[in-house]
């Protein structure tokens, strides 16, 4: 059974000493059929032959060739500083524990804890000290100051360009509805100079007819037929309806009877105009003569009449509703609840 040996140097932080760490290894030779311990306790079990052997055979020594390096044989050497204990046999194997001895401080110098002694300051150097952190927080104030001034700087700078945008997108929505205005203005200009350019050219072309037509009927009067001297013409007719009863009905179905009224005017084509006027407020159905009674209701038709400008010869021709006739009708019925 040999033992691998391997120290490690190391320093203590305690005593300033060094500790020899040692690694202890073994190495089971299985080349060999039997060790030399093995043989030495195979050889103790038998008395006689041991005590025989040990007085006649000398003890064997060990081949320097079979050594390796870092390999103790704990039987042929002492370690000093160390003890060695033999643990319970394993069937793999022995196992040993290494006690290191602790260190011992015979012979070494006394360590003293010494420092070296402390210089009072004078006055001149606390006046300095003193000085300097003055001279420290007047700088930290001085850059707090200057930061805090570069910072409201930037505030307003910034609050200046918020205002400035702001204007400025003011002044733009304001100058595009005025510009917008404005087209809508020229736009409804142009549309109602249109419209009245239009309405003008159409007053113009009906003054034009009415006058074409004026002329030419007063021509034909005095001349005979004479053609018309314009492309459109409006032509009168000279036969006026005489209404041989003065009362009568529009109709069978009415039962309404009227009377005729005239009203003349000078300067205006024609210039008497008959209307009818109704004689009764209720009237009866034909079917049922005396029976319901119903409401009796003008009739009414538009008469196209030219009136003549003052001291031109044109007409002006304008649409007048004028009544011709009565009529009966149901009155209409309400249902109360």
């Amino acid at each position: 059974m040999l033992l691998g040996l391997k120290s490690k140097q190391q320093q203590s932080p305690l005593w300033n000493r060094y500790l020899y760490l040692t690694n202890v290894s073994w190495k089971d030779n299985r080349e060999d059929s039997m060790t030399l311990a093995a043989y030495k306790e195979k050889m103790r079990e038998l008395p006689l032959v041991s005590l025989f052997c040990s007085c006649i055979l000398p003890q064997p020594k060990e081949n320097p060739s079979e050594k390796k390096a870092g390999v103790v044989d704990l039987n042929l050497c002492i370690i000093r500083d160390m003890e060695v204990i033999e643990l319970n046999k394993r069937a793999s194997g022995q196992a040993f524990e290494v006690i290191l001895k602790p260190p011992s401080f015979d012979g070494g110098p006394e360590l003293r804890a010494t420092t070296p002694p402390r210089r009072e300051p004078s006055l001149e150097e606390i006046q300095k000290k003193l000085d300097a952190a003055q001279e420290r927080r007047k700088c930290q104030e001085a850059e707090l100051l200057k930061h805090l001034a570069e910072k409201r700087e930037h505030e307003r700078e910034v609050a200046q360009k918020a205002v400035e945008e702001q204007n400025n997108f003011i002044r733009l929505a304001k100058e595009k509805l005025e510009h917008r205005m404005e087209l809508n203005k020229e736009k409804r200009q142009a549309h109602l100079a249109a419209m009245l350019e239009r309405l003008q050219e159409k007053d113009k072309h009906c003054v034009e007819i009415v006058c074409c037509v004026v002329t030419w009927v007063t021509a034909t009067k005095q001349h005979g037929e004479v053609p018309a001297p314009c492309p459109s013409v409006l032509t009168l007719s000279s036969e006026r309806l005489v209404t041989t009863n003065a009362n009568g009905n529009i109709h069978t179905r009415s039962l309404s009877p009227w009377t005729w009224s005239s009203t003349t005017k000078e300067h205006r084509i024609p210039s008497t105009i008959w209307e009818a006027e109704c004689s009764v407020s209720y009237c009866s159905e034909p079917s049922r003569p005396g029976g319901a009674r119903n409401n009796a209701v003008p009739i009414h038709q538009n008469l196209l009449v030219l009136h003549r400008r003052q001291g031109e010869n044109c007409y002006v021709a304008s649409y007048q509703m004028v009544s011709v006739g009565c009529t009966c009708v149901r009155p209409e019925v309400v249902m109360s609840v």
